[in-house]
């Protein structure tokens, strides 16, 4: 899990100069917090862009391509490379949004993109659990068992 235990207020800065809007605006429309899903050079050269996740969970994916000024929005699914190693990426985007150009665009962009993000969150609540023992919301990628999430066994089992 060292991809993703790090500040997070940094990579919310990051997300927010990438698409070109105040960090106030783009957490009101959606939330947060929001983290760069890949730390190492190999990962972030295999896709366009950077991808974040977050919402509950992680359950969400965005994709940005400063390049191309594209957004993409979809569910965020892990996969293990190996014991320690998890992995984010973004499964059937629900959307492309095109970022925007001006500061009259901003509103339109922020809303579309807040549509996006509580879509593809609704789409993994399904596979979402709750930790009996710390409470919080996890992914499936993050639970041990149907009980208890990555962090907790860990604890439990030291």
């Amino acid at each position: 899990m060292t991809a993703i235990h790090h500040e997070t207020g940094h990579d919310q800065r990051h997300l927010a100069l990438l698409l070109n809007i105040e960090l106030s605006q783009v957490m009101r429309a959606i939330g947060g917090p929001w983290r760069i899903a890949a730390r190492d050079q190999l990962a972030l050269l295999a896709s366009r862009g950077e991808c974040f996740i977050g919402r509950a969970g992680p359950s969400v994916a965005l994709n940005v391509d400063p390049d191309t000024h594209t957004v993409r929005v979809g569910k965020a699914v892990g996969h293990w490379d190996h014991v320690a190693q998890l992995r984010w990426h973004l499964d059937s985007p629900t959307i492309a949004l095109c970022m925007p150009g001006s500061h009259t665009e901003i509103d339109q962009f922020l809303s579309r993109l807040a549509f996006a993000v509580d879509a593809a969150a609704r789409s993994k609540q399904p596979s979402l659990q709750v930790c009996r023992y710390c409470g919080e919301v996890v992914a499936p990628e993050y639970a041990l068992d149907e009980e208890r999430c990555h962090s907790c066994a860990t604890a439990f089992f030291s």
